[in-house]
C-alpha cells in the first residue's frame, strides 16, 4: 500500500511493530507519519511545498530496514510481495485508460475535499501555514507575498492531475516485469486453483 500512495518516509523510522498477542499472535508493520506521499518528497529546499510530483519512488518500500530487507530478499516472500502489489494496483490505483467515473482514488478525493474544507479553513485562519525551508508563517494577510500557497482544491487537483495519471503509467508500464521492473502481469480473469492432494495426517505432525 505504501507503493500505491508513493510513500517513502519509511522504514528507518516512522513505523510500529505490532504483535496481536491475544489474537492470532502474528506481527504487523504499521506505518505512521505518511505526509510524504502522493508525489510529495523531502528532496528540495521547498521540502513539503515542492509541487514537482515524484512518480518514480523506490520499490520495495522499506528496503533500508534490516528486518524488511531480509523479508524482501527471501525468494518466496519477494514473489508474494510483487504479486500483492499488482493486486493492489488493479484494485485501488487502476490501470491507465480506466474511465474517469470509475477511478476509486479520484472519487475518494472528491468525497473528502468538501468534508475537509471547513476544518482546513479554520486551521489556516488560526495557524497560517509555513513554507519554503523555514521562511516563516504565512497568514491570510501575507498570502499575496507567497507565490506557491495552495488552496485545498488546488492541492487535491495536483494529486488528481499531476500525480495519479503519471503514477499509473509508471507502475503499469515502466515497472512491469520484462520492461525494467518486477511487477507481474494482471491475474487472468478465469484463474483457478487446483488442489492436487490433501494430506490429513502428515508424518511430521
Amino acid at each position: 500500500t505504501r507503493v500505491i500512495s508513493g510513500d517513502q518516509d519509511c522504514c528507518h523510522k516512522n513505523y510500529y511493530l505490532y504483535r496481536d498477542t491475544m489474537g492470532n499472535r502474528e506481527w504487523q508493520v504499521w506505518p505512521w507519519d505518511v505526509d510524504l506521499s502522493y508525489g510529495r518528497r523531502w528532496i528540495s529546499t521547498h521540502n513539503y511545498w515542492d509541487d514537482a510530483m515524484v512518480i518514480d519512488t523506490r520499490m520495495p518500500v522499506g528496503d533500508n530496514n534490516g528486518l524488511l530487507a531480509a523479508i524482501y530478499t527471501t525468494p518466496e516472500m519477494d514473489q508474494m510481495y510483487w504479486r500483492r502489489q499488482r493486486t493492489l494496483m488493479d484494485e485501488f490505483l487502476q490501470a491507465p485508460g480506466t474511465p474517469p467515473e470509475l477511478l476509486r482514488l479520484e472519487r475518494r478525493i472528491e468525497e473528502l475535499v468538501p468534508l475537509l474544507a471547513p476544518d482546513a479553513a479554520l486551521d489556516l485562519a488560526k495557524w497560517g501555514t509555513w513554507c519554503c525551508a523555514g521562511a516563516g508563517p504565512y497568514t491570510e494577510a501575507s498570502i499575496p507575498v507567497k507565490t506557491n500557497w495552495q488552496t485545498l482544491r488546488q492541492a487535491a487537483d495536483l494529486i488528481k492531475v499531476g500525480y495519479l495519471p503519471h503514477r499509473r503509467t509508471y507502475l503499469f508500464a515502466t515497472m512491469l516485469a520484462g520492461a525494467g521492473g518486477k511487477i507481474p502481469a494482471a491475474q487472468p480473469a478465469n484463474a483457478q486453483v487446483w488442489i492436487t492432494a490433501v494430506e490429513a495426517n502428515p508424518s511430521s505432525g
